[in-house]
């Protein structure tokens, strides 16, 4: 529901003798403006009739009057207004999140995060950024790091939510998210941080990195068009040197849906293995490899091991997102480890 108007209601309007449930689910409502009352939705259902939101996403609704999100102007009785599991975000208008001058209707919010707080009835509802991807170009997917991540209330039965707006399942890595989307970012998956140093120091230790950073807490890089891109594997502590390592690619980025398990014991991976999938090629590649006789060719050679660096390369001229991570051997005695892996976007 983007940028529609209204009189009353923005986006939604319900009226009648209804007593049926009106049920949105995973629904993003934006930009939507009412001229008096109910920048998303009014109401003035005679009989009862329940609208009840689950998940959504609620981003700059406004009303020129009152009732940010909410007006209703019900009979006896009026409709119940649950809202579970969303997100209800600015900008601000002129008077309260909700309105009902006939004190019939007092909205539910559970498990929300609502900016500028919620005092009415409901629980489990908080005030805080909900770290969206890219909301100035319209992507109110949210972060990994969003505290709307595992926030939501975990509904049972026919009440459940079981997948997002893409289609992702409910839930993902932890419990359910709060908002249209659930997360699911490969940071999120331990198999992101890779293994290296962990059976040793019981913490592992980045040995990848780009143009010197191995991505921070979201395991992300992002470059310029043509920034020049250095490629670095360094060698993991204890090992004497020389670390024979093979390091692969996924063109794309990489998500719940790329963690792969690997046999032989083999750490998971959230890059999937080129060597195991060699038909995908060139959605998945090997970057580079002291390795040799791989069923996928990597793109550079590294016969000394780590520690190694690609030295200074040309940058990419077009937008590109890929995501990297290897296999590296640890220790003297062969261990065989998981690199972290770091998502680099080109744009």
């Amino acid at each position: 529901f983007d940028s529609n108007s209204a009189d009353r209601g923005g986006a939604l309007a319900t009226s009648g003798n209804s007593t049926g449930l009106k049920l949105f689910e995973n629904c993003l409502f934006v930009n939507n403006s009412a001229a008096q009352e109910g920048g998303v939705l009014y109401t003035s259902i005679a009989f009862g009739g329940d609208v009840r939101f689950r998940n959504c996403t609620m981003v700059g609704n406004s009303a020129g009057l009152d009732g940010q999100f909410c007006a209703s102007f019900g009979g006896s009785p009026a409709a119940n207004v649950e809202i579970v599991n969303s997100i209800l975000q600015g900008p601000t208008s002129p008077g309260s999140l909700t309105v009902d001058p006939f004190g019939q209707v007092t909205p539910a919010f559970k498990h929300c995060d609502i900016q500028g707080g919620w005092t009415g009835p409901g629980f489990g509802n908080f005030d805080l950024p909900p770290l969206f991807e890219d909301p100035v170009n319209g992507d109110y997917r949210i972060r990994p790091d969003s505290p709307c991540v595992d926030a939501g209330l975990t509904l049972t039965g026919t009440n459940a939510v079981v997948d997002d707006f893409e289609g992702d399942p409910r839930p993902l890595f932890g419990g359910v998210d709060v908002g249209y989307d659930e997360c699911g970012d490969f940071v999120l998956d331990p198999a992101a941080a890779g293994t290296v140093g962990l059976a040793a120091t019981g913490s592992v230790t980045d040995v990848l990195s780009v143009n010197g950073s191995s991505g921070g807490a979201l395991r992300r890089g992002d470059l310029a068009l043509n920034q020049p891109i250095q490629f670095d594997v360094a060698l993991p502590p204890g090992h004497p040197g020389g670390a024979d390592f093979v390091l692969y690619g996924l063109l794309g980025a990489p998500s719940y849906a790329s963690v792969t398990s690997l046999p032989f014991g083999l750490p998971p991976m959230v890059v999937p293995p080129c060597d195991l999938f060699p038909t995908f090629q060139p959605l998945v590649f090997t970057l580079a490899s002291s390795a040799t006789g791989l069923g996928c060719p990597p793109a550079f050679t590294a016969p000394g091991g780590a520690p190694w660096t690609s030295g200074p390369l040309l940058g990419l001229p077009f937008p590109v997102t890929f995501g990297l991570q290897g296999l590296i051997v640890e220790d003297a005695q062969g261990t065989v480890a998981a690199t972290n892996a770091l998502r680099v976007r080109v744009k």
